[in-house]
């Protein structure tokens, strides 16, 4: 039998109102009552339901966020970190995958299902502008994207053109001429991670004086380390005259790495690489990997300051935040030296 509100107040020798007031951590209870209350609480592994707790205060408790896939690095490694972000605020977060396509991101951001959260992260990939500003979501709801988000949306992105600049950059001071631009785009809008990771590619070559070849753009539709493994180890074989490699993302850099491996280029001395994202497996590599730092941890922080924010204003009218992570460059063993 499940144990009620009522067990716990005669567990605790309090009334069953003392223990809602404990639940909904009303600030004026007694310090040795909250005490007895959440010790009977644990005792009897009371639960109480999120259909009564939002009942009592319009609120769940619960956050959903939404992006890519659980088994992507990148996006593994930031719903952690909003998680306990999350956690820190007392509130509990629900992942949900949207598999990297405009019609997972619109599905998860529609549905009955949404009436359990308090409010919503989007990490959206394949929203266009567009569909993004098509969007009707009567949440809170904070989009995290590699492109430019309508003005009525808190938006948080990534300083993907600086940032890889910064990586092209630090290749073609070591000496590097021949820079791969691994994961990239043909196209030269800056709309998406790819287009815009490739501006910044094409940006260091043009501060540099020099022109960048664009035969060295390489799309990895599928973004795995296989794929870029498989890539980088067909273009090597054919063009020993790249002596460079960035990569759009870590997952791939890694598998650049393996693809060196393949046709025996050794890195750094013969080839340097560098990755973007900066996640915790670089350093562990050999050689560990440079990597651009695009800023996550403050990312998250920032989401679930405005998540937080706007979820305790109850929908009060509020000026939206656009906000650009800090992107730093982190040097390892992989791009010739090691700073970090």
């Amino acid at each position: 039998m499940a144990v009620t509100m009522r067990d716990v107040a005669n567990a605790a020798g309090v009334s069953p109102m003392t223990v809602s007031n404990v639940l909904r951590d009303v600030p004026t209870v007694d310090e040795e009552l909250r005490a007895r209350v959440l010790r009977a609480v644990d005792e009897l592994g009371y639960e109480l339901s999120l259909t009564a707790r939002q009942l009592r205060s319009g609120r769940s408790g619960l956050v959903t966020v939404i992006g890519l896939d659980i088994n992507d690095p990148y996006f593994s490694a930031l719903a952690s970190s909003l998680a306990a972000g999350f956690a820190s605020e007392g509130i509990h977060c629900v992942i949900e995958q949207s598999r990297f396509n405009p019609g997972g991101e619109r599905g998860a951001l529609t549905g009955a299902h949404l009436k359990r959260f308090d409010g919503v992260v989007l990490s959206s990939v394949g929203l266009s502008y567009e569909q993004m500003d098509s969007l009707d979501v009567n949440l809170p709801l904070v989009i995290m994207g590699e492109h430019e988000a309508p003005p009525r949306f808190d938006h948080i992105m990534m300083a993907n053109i600086d940032g890889s600049r910064q990586a092209v950059e630090h290749l073609l001071a070591s000496g590097c001429r021949r820079v791969m631009m691994l994961g990239g785009s043909e196209t030269t809008t800056t709309h998406g991670m790819a287009e815009a990771r490739t501006a910044g590619w094409r940006q260091a070559h043009s501060e540099a004086g020099l022109v960048a070849d664009e035969a060295l753009v390489i799309p990895t539709p599928h973004y795995t380390p296989t794929e870029a493994r498989t890539l980088v180890a067909e273009h090597l074989r054919v063009d020993r005259s790249i002596d460079g490699i960035f990569a759009v993302a870590d997952a791939i850099a890694i598998g650049a790495l393996a693809g060196a491996r393949d046709v025996h280029r050794e890195v750094p001395t013969e080839l340097q690489v560098v990755g973007f994202d900066n996640l915790a497996i670089d350093t562990l590599l050999n050689p560990a990997l440079s990597s651009v730092d695009p800023g996550m941890d403050w990312m998250s922080q920032m989401a679930v300051r405005l998540l937080r924010d706007r979820i305790a204003s109850h929908g009060a009218e509020h000026e939206s935040e656009h906000l650009v992570s800090p992107a730093r460059l982190v040097v390892r063993e992989s791009s010739g030296r090691s700073e970090a």
